[in-house]
């Protein structure tokens, strides 16, 4: 069966157990239900164990209404000719002991033989089937019957409901009750529609209840003395039975008025709170919920319908009964509703003047037995507020103080606070979670056990660590030969270095190899190195030039020797790897057969003679080449790259090697996007198919020992370790964090000596660069030495010389990059590592990014997108580039949500020593104080830099912007012109910090604000018409929409900035922008203000209004008014403040006077490459570094060029054989007669020969 029809079904459509369970789940809940299980509820404790261990009993909150007895679950994942389904057995414990057996496989078959229409014949589908359909037709039964009785009890309900109303409106008004003066609320009584009355029970008041819309629910009868219920329970209170208690409440006073709007459980407890008001003469309301587990639902109703009125929860403090283990339920729902919702505050009443023997619980036995005046005094009080300032897990160990001693209540909460401690990791780590959860329950010793706490704490650790590692390896797909496809083979070598072994096994293989292999593991000079001088025709690859360098030179040093078959050595004629930025690269590139170059630079038609005639194609950190093509914005035609890189794949004759220590299912998915191709083109030579071959090696790092803590504290480290003599190599993703070390290091320590290394924009030294092209040699002159991702790989440091290792870390790169920046020191043994967070979200999911794309595009995309499957079917060739930018976006940015917890996971799981580094809260506030005084520093520095400079001329512009790499005074000077022609602003302290907080960028926006749509609409037809992918096109008129829609909601005028907004009107600008699948444009490809959760979609209001505004250079005001207005349920009011338009608005008429403009489509000229399998367009405008250029047209340099052609020298390497002016000199040697072609020529080819014939077999 290993070949059947139903295998194939399977592994296309599921692949896996799992899979197949998340399709049938409706089936499996529906399946359960007629057996009365809730599968919603018990599904998240399945564990899917074989037999007693994997058994869970559904009881109680499991079940459905009606039934009452506990179910007992097995479910396990069972396998079947190469199938993997769930099995779930269902039995009723009680009655006749009912049965449900649930079998994936025969719902596999089911489905395959209705979507196929293929005879699938089986007695046992069948007989399984009709067994179905009884179940289905008895649950039917069931259910109609079900429903039938639940309308005739509703009807009963509801008449009952409305014969309480009427007898309410029929009893006489409340005038005086012996509760209410035992609760000294007597006047209160005359305000709340309180009715007298009596029954077989007593005495009683009655309160009306209504709903959010104000509409009358029932009644709350409160008695002069306890009455018994029905169930054998005892109280005084009681409701109308029928009615729907979920929301239900009473109003004290009048909630559009009122100034503060409070929430209490009882109505005593209102009447207290509103009294203590209104003895100063303050308008306030208060809000009765009933009870404590009402409250939460009275508040959502009120949270939902009218989210703008300030609501403050009173809470009743049962300390008396949380000393007595039955906990302190007011404190928590507190506790849960400053959790829930922003804004909301929280005050709980202090009995200190109480005598204890009363035991109070609330606002109304503070008022009975301290006053009034003391309850006022305590609502005024900041001391009465209360607070969760803690991080996550303290808040959730807070509430373990407050839970009762019943067992599964700890348990509950035991498992929240250990979610929240493990969503800190790594500032809890397991260890850490579990001993402060026992520490916090100190109070209910011996009253539970934590062991399944524990078991739950290693699952999520498991779980961290897969997610973590989960886009640097390899999933079942490829490691697993019973799911592994038949074109991917899989070989697995239990060693961390290449052997002959390896290397010989790996070169016998043709087509597509894929290597994980990690550090030290010898993959440049162990196997690149021997498979680029194993056939003639070879290319290296790499994303950094940095990386370049230093294969070229391993390569070229690791030449091995060439013998006779009797191993006798023989002379060696084959041409080195040529570096692609060598000198004479023009002259020599017609001639080379081996090349190392970056990936940015595989269109240049130069390399066409060796590229498209490639023998062998070896790409290293290939992981990171792909992410760099697709999603690194550094190469100007990065579909270009993506196409020619497949190409290369595709015609190399022999092997394409890819090589990562992060190597994953992304690559290879790669590769079968190139696989395919490949074989069609093997087929149409009548050539067999090839196969994708994955190889992966073992990784150890037990020898590496490495100690983290906050970023502030080991900033300080660092720098107390300069002072201590130690030499300091410090590693960071931050640019800004590597200036402002090396700045405060050379302040701090003049006598040493330092290099920075942090080329961004182009900005570097002569030192860095001296550094990056020796860094063994250079690295000896320094005693620190700080370098940000501008050297992530490729730069090696052999020999010991710095003794201190640092890396300062917030997640600006991906964790497995920062690895790499971590050992560039071959020597380091210890790190400590500083971490920080960047605080902004990223998208993570691929179907999010592909919907807001989708709506870009107006649905336009030849893509095939399934919401419910996750299936995501890219239809044509020319959006392959999109779908992978997509897919490796969203796993970096995943990475980077939770940097610190994915790289301490992955050390951890790849065997780092870790632990975290002591340090005091002393040291960390000493840590922000030198990083302040950094950041001052630079500052500084950098205005003294931009005010001192002088402001360059257009062509002076040009060179610099043109110039491969440039100092920081030069830097200044670009900024200076951005200025004073981009910005149309003086160069002034202002000028330039407002070009730092990305002034341009603001400008741009403000540009795109004010412009005329049918302007917008031409420019992206444009880019349409130009091919421009879908990921990389502007959308200048839907993110113009999003905008215009933001004003013409609130109100704010779109030509003056005037006007305040509501927070009704803010809310609703804000859900319009963010509805349906607009909030995947709004958070993926408008660029406009942040990212808002999908899921949750909140975002404070305003927190969302500056976001928005705080892109086109606006800021915004926040005012309150001195009372509320029928306009909204708040005093507050939101506008744009008017200097901040002011500013951007004369920025923009400067601009358009000057004919400044961002609203225009970069074509290079209006020429776009289009990439062909042989010949590729050469653009002399996005080279690297600039080609020669063109000699003045002459009859002599026309001759003398013909003479070399014969001798296939070129032309350029005459010009630079006569450099320095000689050239010129030369031509009007022959101009005069003094010097003849013939003559030249011969001394050019002499001089040629003596250069390079020895490398290309000319003597």
């Amino acid at each position: 069966m290993n070949n059947s029809p139903l295998l194939s079904f399977y592994r296309d459509r599921f692949n896996s157990g799992y899979d197949l369970y998340d399709y049938f789940l409706s089936d499996i809940s529906s399946d359960a239900a007629s057996i009365g299980v809730d599968w919603a509820k018990i599904a998240d404790r399945i564990t899917w164990q074989n037999g007693a261990a994997g058994k869970v009993n559904a009881t109680g909150k499991h079940l459905l209404k009606g039934f009452k007895n506990s179910v007992g679950i097995y479910a396990s994942m069972e396998h079947k000719d190469g199938i993997t389904y769930p099995l779930i057995t269902l039995k009723n414990k009680g009655g006749a002991g009912d049965s449900v057996v649930i079998n994936g496989f025969m719902m596999l078959v089911e489905l395959y033989r209705d979507e196929k229409d293929n005879h699938f014949a089986s007695a046992e589908v069948d007989t399984w089937k009709a067994k179905k359909a009884e179940r289905e037709k008895d649950r039917a039964r069931k259910q109609e019957a079900a429903r039938a009785e639940q309308e005739r009890e509703e009807a009963r309900k509801a008449a009952h409901v409305q014969k309480e109303l009427s007898q309410h409106r029929q009893l006489p008004v409340a005038g005086s009750f012996v509760y209410a003066a035992k609760k000294k609320i007597e006047d209160i009584l005359n305000i709340v529609d309180a009715r007298s009355g009596s029954d077989k029970h007593g005495n009683f008041i009655s309160l009306l209840l209504q709903n959010v819309d104000g509409q009358a629910v029932g009644v709350q009868r409160i008695y002069d003395r306890h009455i018994t219920k029905q169930d054998g329970s005892t109280t005084n209170k009681d409701f109308t039975w029928g009615m729907a208690k979920d929301g239900a409440h009473l109003v004290i006073g009048n909630l559009n008025t009122a100034e503060l709007v409070y929430v209490v459980e009882g109505f005593a407890t209102g009447a207290s709170i509103f009294k203590a008001w209104q003895s100063i003469h303050r308008n306030v309301a208060v809000i009765v919920a009933i009870d404590a587990g009402n409250k939460l639902k009275v508040i959502a109703d009120y949270k939902r319908t009218r989210p703008h009125l300030d609501l403050v929860d009173a809470a009743d403090n049962d300390l008396w009964k949380c000393k007595q283990g039955k906990g302190n339920k007011g404190m928590l729902i507190a506790f849960e509703l400053l959790g829930t919702y922003d804004g909301i505050k929280s005050v709980a009443p202090s009995f200190d003047k109480v005598d204890p023997a009363y035991q109070p619980t609330d606002w109304n036995d503070l008022h009975i037995h301290a006053g009034l005046r003391e309850v006022l005094k305590q609502l005024k009080s900041k001391a009465a507020t209360v607070k969760l300032d803690g991080d996550l897990f303290e808040n959730a160990l807070t509430k373990l103080a407050y839970i009762s001693h019943e067992k599964a209540e700890i348990s509950k909460m035991a498992k929240a606070a250990a979610n929240a401690g493990m969503a800190m990791f790594p500032k809890y780590t397991p260890r850490d979670v579990i001993n402060m959860i026992r520490l916090s329950l100190e109070h209910a010793k011996g009253r539970y056990d934590l062991t399944g706490v524990k078991r739950h704490i290693e699952k999520t650790w498991r779980a961290k660590v897969r997610s973590a590692q989960a886009p640097r390896s390899f999933s079942s797909r490829i490691t697993d030969k019973k799911v592994r496809p038949e074109h991917i083979t899989y070989t697995h070598y239990n060693q961390t270095r290449i052997d002959a072994k390896v290397r010989d096994h790996i070169q016998s293989l043709n087509g597509f190899v894929v290597v994980r292999a990690g550090k030290g593991s010898g993959k440049t000079k162990e196997l690149i190195t021997p498979g680029m001088w194993a056939m003639d025709k070879t290319a290296f690859f790499a994303h950094r030039v940095s990386l370049i360098g230093g294969a070229e030179a391993t390569i070229n040093k690791n030449k091995p020797q060439l013998t006779d078959n009797a191993g006798n050595l023989i002379p060696d004629t084959r041409s080195p790897v040529l570096n692609y930025q060598d000198d004479m690269i023009n002259v020599m590139a017609q001639y080379a057969t081996k090349l190392a170059c970056c990936i940015n630079s595989c269109l240049k038609g130069k390399f066409n003679p060796i590229l498209n005639d490639l023998d062998a194609l070896f790409v290293d950190e290939a992981c990171q080449t792909l992410r760099h093509i697709t999603c690194g914005g550094a190469i100007a035609y990065p579909v270009a790259v993506f196409n020619r890189l497949i190409d290369m794949m595709v015609n190399t004759k022999n092997q394409v090697l890819l090589a990562d220590a992060d190597a994953n299912d992304t690559l290879v998915e790669f590769c079968e996007l190139a696989l395919h191709k490949r074989n069609a083109k093997r087929a149409e030579q009548g050539l067999p198919p090839e196969q994708i071959h994955v190889v992966e090696l073992d990784s150890d790092s037990s020898y590496i020992n490495v100690k983290y803590a906050d970023s502030d504290s080991v900033f300080q480290k660092a720098l107390d370790d300069l002072a201590a003599g130690q030499r300091v190599l410090v590693a960071t993703d931050s640019s800004n964090e590597a200036e402002n070390l090396f700045a405060r290091m050379k302040e701090l320590h003049p006598n040493k000596k330092g290099l920075l290394i942090n080329a961004t924009e182009k900005v570097t030294s002569k030192e860095a660069e001296a550094f990056c092209d020796k860094p063994d040699v250079e690295q000896l002159k320094y005693d620190y030495l700080i370098y940000s991702p501008a050297i992530s790989s490729g730069v090696s440091l052999e020999t010991k010389h710095f003794t201190r290792h640092y890396g300062l870390f917030r997640g600006v790169v991906a964790p497995s990059d920062a690895l790499q920046m971590m050992h560039r020191d071959r020597n380091a043994r210890d790190f400590i590592i500083g971490l920080a967070t960047m605080h902004n979200k990223r998208e993570e999911s691929v179907i999010n990014m592909w919907l807001g794309l989708l709506l870009a595009n107006d649905n336009q995309l030849n893509i095939n997108l399934n919401k419910d499957t996750g299936l995501i079917e890219v239809s044509t060739d020319d959006q392959q580039f999109d779908r992978f930018r997509i897919e490796l976006s969203t796993q970096e940015n995943a990475a980077k949500n939770d940097f610190a917890s994915n790289l301490i996971c992955i050390m951890c799981d790849e065997g780092y020593k870790v632990s975290r580094l002591d340090v005091s809260d002393l040291d960390i506030e000493k840590g922000k104080s030198e990083k302040e005084a950094a950041r001052e520093l630079v500052k500084a520095q950098e205005m003294a830099r931009h005010l001192d400079q002088t402001t360059p001329d257009k062509p002076e512009y040009d060179d610099l912007k043109n110039k491969q790499t440039i100092s920081v005074e030069e830097k200044a000077r670009l900024n200076r012109y951005d200025i004073e022609n981009q910005l149309q602003m003086e160069v002034n302290e202002d000028s330039v910090n407002f070009l730092r907080q990305g002034g341009i960028r603001k400008a741009n926006n403000f540009e795109l604000l004010q412009a005329k749509p049918s302007d917008l609409r031409q420019l992206d037809d444009t880019e349409k018409s130009y091919g421009v992918q879908p990921t990389d096109r502007h959308y200048f008129l839907k993110r113009q929409r999003v905008l215009r829609d933001f004003f013409e909601i609130t109100g704010l005028n779109l030509k003056t900035g005037e006007g305040y907004v509501t927070p009704e009107k803010l809310q609703e600008a804000m859900d319009h922008i963010t509805s349906g699948d607009n909030i995947h444009f709004f958070n993926n490809w408008a660029k406009l203000g942040g990212y808002i959760d999908p899921v949750s979609r909140k975002k404070s209001l305003k927190g969302f209004m500056d976001g928005l505004l705080a892109v086109l250079g606006l800021k915004v005001e926040k005012v309150q008014l001195g009372r509320k207005n029928a306009e909204s349920d708040s005093r507050l009011r939101y506008g744009i403040k008017s200097d901040s338009w002011a500013l951007m608005s004369g920025i923009h008429t400067r601009r358009q006077q000057a004919s400044v403009t961002a609203l225009k489509v970069e074509l290079l000229g209006g020429e776009v490459i289009h990439v062909s399998p042989v010949n590729y367009i050469h653009n002399v405008k996005n080279e690297d570094q600039p080609e020669t250029k063109q000699d003045k047209a002459s009859r002599w340099v026309s001759l003398l060029k013909s003479s070399l052609n014969g001798l296939r020298i070129p032309l350029e390497y005459a010009k630079n054989l006569f450099n320095g002016g000689q050239w010129e000199a030369v031509l009007d040697g022959v101009d005069k007669g003094d010097v003849s072609i013939s003559g030249l020529a011969d001394k050019i080819n002499k001089n040629f020969l003596s250069d390079y014939g020895h490398l290309y077999g000319k003597s």
